[in-house]
């Protein structure tokens, strides 16, 4: 999947709008997949939720993309700012851009539409977006 262009999927965002593309060229990318059944990934929400004016910032959209009902991600989701960042797709599409159906995991795209890496929310590439982010904060406010 690095390397390659991400699958073309329409989305509809969680709290209405007009159907996207995410990851389409034009702007850098975070995909998240998250499940609601998945304890892991209820742990992960309190740090994405922080990082998530930290990409803004840094001019990275960030959106967590499911296939579930709208009912149980409002359940699962605890604030409006991750609501407000979750798009849904068709199992179809969610298949196409995570294959594996793994969760809690990650996909970045660059600005060309192009899969940079995909894995594990947690792992060595999250964990460098996670710092890159942090150090890009710090010099903000240091200046």
């Amino acid at each position: 999947m690095p390397g390659e262009p991400l699958p073309a999927v329409q989305a509809r965002p969680l709290d209405g709008g007009p159907p996207f593309q995410p990851g389409a060229a034009g702007r850098a990318t975070v995909l998240l997949f998250l499940a609601s059944r998945c304890p892991k990934c209820r742990e992960k929400l309190a740090g994405i939720e922080q990082l998530m004016p930290l990409a803004r910032e840094a001019g990275l959209a960030l959106w967590l993309l499911s296939e579930e009902p709208p009912r149980r991600l409002r359940a699962f989701l605890p604030g409006d700012s991750l609501r407000a960042a979750t798009a849904r797709l068709t199992l179809r599409d969610y298949r196409r851009v995570n294959p594996l159906m793994s969760s809690p995991s990650y996909v970045f795209v660059n600005y060309q539409g192009q899969v940079e890496a995909a894995g594990l929310i947690g792992d060595e590439d999250w964990l460098a977006l996670v710092g890159q982010l942090n150090a890009e904060r710090a010099q903000e406010r240091a200046a």
